[in-house]
């Protein structure tokens, strides 16, 4: 889909499109305010350019109809973790899984106001109320600005040219009713980016090295139960280097994997080798803080959950149909806010694309640590 027929659907719909630019980029960032706040799509040219997130055009279209999660697609949308477990959101009080699963209306169809804009930014605003699993009501204020970059910090002292588009987020939640305490369980900020799955395309995620990888493994790949098929991420679609993590992303199988804070490094990415397209997302990270834990499994501490997750779309059988995106997803701490408490929580996200691999070679090994070449020999492999 190009950017301007995004915009257009976004019209035809009666939302309203907003449209954020750099000062003298080509690139641009499309906001669709309506749709849960969330940042549609990006460019690297908003003239003629295609659609850097997946969109589906058919969820935007019916409208809010869907009683389980409308999925309008989008490079991020902001929801709240935990997903399942004792203080899971998604599954009311019910057991943690698919049959039970249905997002509340603060994440699934609440309308976010515009209260600011200009050219470069918009700030919008709403309030809501989520239960969790415990029966812990949330009320929550959130603001959200949404900017765009005129310049990434990843291409910095890079030789040669380089396409480049890129925005943050940054998101302030206001508790405005009780205390959020361990006891009956808190929310975090939740920032999901979807993409298009592609035939060679791989993720990427790097991950602190340490002495026992057994004792703490680079990923979490055990996240859901019973909505993939063997219900761990499949070994041989992945490989672990050491430094980072390569994940198949081409819509053969569905699969999850979490990366715990003590091997997170704050920043995923991916990458097409058919048109040297490199994504970089990454977000305000604190290692030394509790992160939620939202399985869809039995596990022991509900504060010792991702910092980082990837949720690659598949078929729920084998011989099912192809998935058509992959999700790079960051998360903020467990927030624990007394009344009126705010917490502020930044994601970025960074489109790279060059006609000279060599370019994007560079921006791989200095910002992911990860050679071109191995990315190459990763994407075409056979499973």
């Amino acid at each position: 889909m190009l950017f301007s027929e995004a915009q257009e659907l976004l019209n035809d719909t009666g939302n309203r499109a907003i449209v954020l630019s750099g000062r003298g980029t080509p690139g641009a960032v499309l906001i669709a305010p309506s749709l849960v706040g969330r940042v549609l799509c990006s460019t690297f040219n908003c003239a003629k350019g295609t659609a850097n997130g997946w969109i589906n055009e058919l969820a935007i279209r019916r409208g809010k109809t869907d009683p389980v999660f409308n999925n309008f697609g989008g490079e991020e949308r902001i929801w709240f973790a935990p997903e399942g477990g004792p203080f899971g959101l998604m599954f009311g009080r019910k057991e943690s899984k698919f049959e039970n699963y249905c997002v509340q209306p603060g994440m699934s169809t609440v309308e976010y106001q515009v209260s600011d804009e200009c050219s470069v930014s918009v700030l919008l605003e709403a309030d809501f109320a989520l239960q969790s699993a415990a029966g812990t009501v949330f009320n929550i204020h959130v603001q959200r600005r949404i900017s765009a970059f005129e310049s990434c910090p990843y291409a910095m002292e890079i030789r040669g040219r380089m396409e480049i588009v890129g925005f943050q987020t940054e998101n302030t939640v206001t508790n405005t009713g009780a205390e959020w305490e361990r006891t009956g369980g808190t929310v975090a900020l939740w920032c999901l980016g979807q993409f298009l799955e592609h035939p060679h395309l791989c993720v990427i995620v790097p991950v602190y090295p340490v002495a026992n990888p057994e004792a703490s493994p680079a990923t979490v790949d055990e996240y859901f139960k019973d909505f993939c098929i063997g219900g761990n991420f499949p070994s041989n679609r992945r490989v672990d280097y050491g430094k980072f993590v390569l994940l198949k992303a081409d819509g053969a199988v569905r699969g999850k994997v979490g990366i715990k804070r003590d091997r997170a490094t704050g920043r995923l990415g991916s990458y097409n080798p058919d048109d040297h397209h490199l994504i970089i997302v990454d977000h305000d990270f604190y290692p030394g803080l509790d992160y939620a834990a939202g399985y869809w499994r039995q596990y022991d501490d509900p504060f010792d959950g991702d910092a980082l997750s990837v949720y690659i779309d598949g078929p729920e059988q084998v011989g099912g149909s192809l998935g058509v995106s992959y999700e790079l997803e960051t998360m903020s701490p467990a927030l624990f806010l007394g009344p009126n408490q705010s917490f502020i929580y930044r994601n970025r996200t960074f489109h790279l694309r060059s006609d000279d691999a060599s370019v994007v070679e560079q921006v791989c090994r200095q910002s992911l640590g990860v050679p071109l070449d191995q990315l190459e020999e990763f994407t075409r492999c056979a499973n």
